[in-house]
């Protein structure tokens, strides 16, 4: 018996900080445990979903300056997040899509276009030891992910068996989020806003803030006007949330992130909704951000169409996986391709063949719950002549 392939990488280089992250490890924090995990979740998860993994399944996060990875193995690979300018041996593949990753081959990032996170999801999903039932990397705590820090020179990275037969696939456009360089990040207030003043209030609902220099995976310190309190910043330590919204001594905002202390003692004015943390995962110092006000009903179904959106794309996805790739063809430049294993193999080109055809820019359009989607089927491995 032939023993099952595995798609495999070896590290290049590691990048500016590049950790293998999933959804977290909730449930430890009373132990001093922080949760960390991806900081853009949703897109994260529809990493996953191109490749046919499990939404939570372990990836990489890239920030800013991507690694430079050499694939030992053939594999299938989504990226989501912000824009790196990921390429192929130095070929541009985009991102938002699923990409074929032909053996030999190597993956490198050319530069930023937008954002500041980028999700590198590889079909098996990364194999690394799961502890407390999470893959994430802690680095402050030196647990998870690979030995408990990024990604370096050197590392072997490995997935699970991989999943054959998928087709490739590209994200619809409603569902893929603006990195704009100034968002409007929507809060309940609480659960201490009766420790500050109206005014402070007021202000922090009406005024624009500056993401500062200090701003990494803990945390996020913003500079703006100063937010007063009736009678000092302190409160008895209590438990932190991803998104809470600390306002220290100094009157500035800090907003806390995926790997945050468990507990805290400043009073928190403001709790970002889950929604909106994306924003927050991809902002950059310099940007401006400014805050809105809803409650916690607004926020429940706020979140609440945000999952709908996520599981109607999930059924799409899996109805599309469901096509007979075997039989499919793809037609370039008037040269037919048969599609074997998600890698194209050319055939003859007799006149006419029988079967349906997709040229490389057509999309195949799936309607569920009256909304129309469009799907890019599209030929990725390049062939001559094309």
């Amino acid at each position: 018996m032939s023993q099952v392939m595995r798609p495999t990488m070896q590290v290049v280089d590691g990048g500016f900080l590049t950790t293998i992250q999933d959804l977290g490890r909730p449930g430890y924090q009373r132990f001093g445990v922080p949760v960390s995990g991806a900081m853009d979740q949703y897109a994260m998860r529809i990493a996953n979903l191109l490749v046919g993994n499990d939404e939570g399944s372990a990836v990489l996060e890239i920030t800013l300056l991507g690694p430079i990875l050499m694939f030992s193995s053939k594999a299938r690979i989504a990226l989501t997040g912000s824009d790196l300018g990921a390429a192929i041996d130095g070929i541009p593949i985009g991102s938002w899509r699923s990409v074929n990753i032909p053996k030999g081959s190597t993956l490198s990032f050319l530069g930023r276009k937008s954002g500041t996170r980028s999700y590198l999801a590889v079909s098996g999903g990364l194999d690394v030891l799961e502890i407390m039932g999470s893959r994430s990397t802690s680095i402050r705590e030196s647990i998870g992910g690979f030995h408990g820090r990024p990604i370096e020179k050197g590392d072997t990275l490995q997935a699970f068996q991989s999943k054959i037969g998928l087709p490739l696939i590209a994200v619809p456009k409603l569902h893929i989020y603006d990195y704009s360089d100034s968002q409007q990040i929507r809060v309940i207030l609480g659960p201490q806003q009766e420790n500050f003043t109206k005014q402070a209030i007021q202000t922090f609902l009406s005024e624009p803030y500056e993401i500062s220099n200090d701003c990494n995976r803990i945390g996020i310190r913003l500079v703006g006007p100063k937010l007063s309190h009736k009678s000092g910043p302190d409160i008895i330590s209590d438990g932190t949330s991803f998104g809470s919204v600390q306002v220290p001594g100094n009157g500035m905002p800090l907003i806390l992130m995926a790997d945050r202390g468990t507990t805290g003692g400043y009073a928190k004015i403001a709790t970002v909704i889950t929604p909106d943390l994306w924003k927050l995962s991809q902002v950059l110092p310099g940007n401006n951000i400014t805050f809105k006000s809803v409650t916690i009903k607004e926020a429940v179904a706020i979140n609440k169409q945000r999952e709908a959106e996520i599981s109607n794309l999930k059924e799409l996805i899996s109805r599309i996986s469901g096509l007979p790739l075997p039989s499919a063809r793809i037609l370039v430049d008037g040269q037919a391709y048969l599609v074997q294993d998600g890698l194209g193999t050319a055939i003859a080109k007799p006149t006419p063949l029988e079967g349906e055809f997709l040229t490389s820019k057509q999309h195949l359009k799936v309607t569920s719950k009256n909304i129309s989607y469009s799907f890019s089927v599209e030929l990725q491995v390049p062939f001559s002549g094309i």
